[in-house]
């Protein structure tokens, strides 16, 4: 339950953190005597959070003395099932995982000022042991230590001790040890992601089978966003010399199914290769002649919203409450006001003009569809996913896609869009891999914008 007593008099409060991302606020309930209350769902782990007022002002729980802060941002910080002060730890990702060597590596924050510094103490089974941790990044309240432990018994205890001698655990009383599953730590990443060169390819933009004489040269400035080109699946085919020359392992291909726009994000038919690309025989060839060349392939699947001619939209548009689908989206006004103005009746992907329906991803039959619709892909002979604006889909769903994925096939991968900082969230829902749109910006502001020193992006990449 999360408690907030605003500094003033004020009519709402809301919430944001962690606990899912902190572009989808919490309204709290007022609870009376200026006091909100929340009540949220949250496994182990450790969560920022802030409480924001209608015009925009944030505040911190006066309620819970912890925080963390980074670059001068400040949060307060909820920890269950973690280390209490002055400690910052909990037994899950990304605190304690399994590295590709076999070891365990265990990483913990210690606030500044409580100590000099810590050391890792550990029983695999085979008596206790004891080394140092090693500072690897910094934030404005923490400096943030790993340790490593072998990871060669069935199951690890571990605390940390203090430079003054002090133990710090679990909850529950001072020296508490963790108990963790070894066994449970064990990733079900595909080997040969391990070490994959992936490279990203907009279909429509990158070539054309044939003759190349009228296609614009790398050189060019194309400002055609919404106008299809005409790159297809036979020009990435016939391109396959040049990509594999450049070290190229996996390709990654932007939506190929019938759509709406250029770049398919917007499906009309999720399971049918669009024919202006060359339908599914040049993907049956592009495919084989990938396996020939020992590249892997990914498709990018849409999973939150649907172009207006999908069929089961259709349905709603002509039958209204009677048809079969009409639970799959979110109605809140009947018929339908389609066009560039106005509320339309139902809530939509929001971009420029567009108007795309969203889908209801609790529903049965939504769920189902999502699913069936990856196991049609993966007998078509693709390698794996990359789940399109991931951090906008229910974690349950996720994990629901990656369970379907890992039955069909056990070496398929999928990758998660994730434009949010919380990335380990849905790492811990299955996803064998996140996109960081975090490390990514700090690397344009050492690389591109030159804003930052060298060490200063070290230390951000550190967290």
């Amino acid at each position: 339950m999360f408690r907030a007593v605003p500094p003033q008099h004020v009519q709402s409060v809301e919430l944001l953190g962690d606990m899912f991302h902190w572009r989808e606020p919490t309204s709290m309930v007022s609870v009376g005597k200026d006091t909100f209350e929340a009540a949220l769902p949250v496994r182990t782990g450790t969560y920022e959070y802030k409480f924001r007022l209608r015009d925009g002002s944030w505040f911190l729980d006066p309620n819970n003395p912890r925080t963390r802060s980074l670059g001068g941002n400040r949060n307060s910080l909820l920890v269950v099932g973690g280390c209490d002060e002055p400690v910052l730890h909990a037994p899950v990702y990304p605190y304690v995982f399994e590295q590709d060597d076999g070891r365990v590596c265990v990483r913990a924050g210690l606030r500044r000022g409580s100590a000099d510094r810590l050391h890792l103490r550990w029983d695999e089974g085979h008596g206790l042991r004891r080394g140092p941790m090693t500072v690897v990044g910094e934030e404005d309240e923490h400096v943030l230590f790993e340790g490593h432990a072998a990871g060669s018994g069935r199951q690890l205890e571990y605390v940390f001790q203090l430079g003054d001698g002090r133990l710090v655990g679990r909850p529950g009383g001072p020296g508490l040890p963790f108990h963790l599953d070894l066994h449970a730590l064990r990733t079900t990443t595909p080997a040969w992601w391990k070490d994959a060169v992936l490279y990203t390819v907009f279909v429509d933009r990158f070539r054309p089978g044939g003759d190349l004489s009228g296609w614009p040269s790398p050189s060019d400035r194309v400002h055609l966003e919404e106008r299809a080109v005409g790159g297809d699946l036979t020009g990435i085919e016939e391109a396959l010399p040049y990509l594999r020359d450049l070290g190229v392992t996996v390709l990654h291909l932007t939506p190929i199914v019938l759509a709406g726009s250029c770049h398919r994000y917007d499906a009309v038919d999720p399971r049918c290769v669009d024919p202006a690309l060359g339908g599914s025989e040049a993907l049956e060839r592009l495919l084989a002649a990938c396996t020939r060349c020992g590249m892997r392939v990914l498709f990018d699947v849409t999973l939150t919203h649907v172009h207006l001619d999908f069929f089961a939209f259709r349905d709603v548009i002509e039958k209204g409450t009677r048809s079969a689908y009409f639970s799959w989206f979110k109605v809140h006004g009947y018929p339908f006001r389609l066009g560039p103005d106005g509320d339309t009746g139902y809530e939509h992907y929001h971009k420029g003009r567009w108007q795309e329906p969203l889908l209801r991803l609790e529903d049965d039959g939504v769920v189902e569809h999502l699913r069936s619709t990856v196991v049609h892909w993966l007998r078509a002979g693709v390698d794996g996913f990359r789940f399109d604006a991931t951090a906008d889909v229910p974690m349950a769903l996720v994990q629901r896609l990656v369970e379907a994925v890992r039955a069909e096939r056990e070496d398929a991968l999928v990758l998660g869009e994730i434009t949010v900082d919380n990335t380990h969230g849905w790492l811990r829902a299955g996803l064998d891999a996140a996109t960081d749109f975090g490390s990514q910006q700090v690397l344009y502001d050492l690389l591109w914008r030159r804003g930052k020193s060298a060490a200063a992006c070290a230390r951000q990449l550190g967290t």
